[in-house]
């Protein structure tokens, strides 16, 4: 396989990040009871898991750069879509603090996924070592909204 670090994707379903489009400044949804945020957020995961799925599997014959910009484009579009799915959910109090701490993570992940196509095999580990951290940090970010809202953690 070709690019190594974007293995650690499958870590990210169901923890994401502030996007370059997503405005996690604006107002707050209006707080909802626990049960139905975690249904929300539970199901906005399993979404996302679904395009993890699909990335895994164009990873696996990749051989350039340019074969998985596409496919790089897609995740980033539904992480995006999850953010703004789960800022919206009404989560309240440490919940919601977390999902925008998650949120933040997946923005700096976002942002290194949309600079995939510009890598060369010079700065590609470089690439991948940022990515890799940053996916470690919304994998814990995650795992706290999945406490929070009394979720398991994601299966591995």
């Amino acid at each position: 396989m070709l690019i190594a670090g974007l293995v650690g994707l499958s870590a990210l379903a169901g923890c994401s990040s502030q996007s370059t489009t997503t405005d996690a400044a604006g107002p707050p949804a209006p707080a909802k009871p626990q049960s139905s945020v975690a249904q929300g957020y539970s199901a906005a995961s399993n979404s996302l898991s679904a395009v993890v799925t699909q990335l895994r599997t164009a990873l696996n014959s990749v051989t350039s750069v340019s074969q998985i910009v596409g496919p790089i484009a897609s995740y980033a579009t539904a992480l995006n879509a999850f953010d703004t799915t789960v800022l919206n959910l009404g989560a309240s109090g440490r919940a919601a603090t977390d999902i925008r701490t998650l949120v933040g993570y997946d923005g700096a992940i976002i942002g290194e996924l949309n600079v995939i196509g510009t890598q060369t095999p010079a700065t590609l580990p470089a690439w991948e070592s940022a990515i890799s951290v940053d996916q470690g940090k919304a994998a814990q970010a995650s795992n706290a909204v999945r406490a929070d809202l009394g979720l398991p953690p994601p299966a591995s």
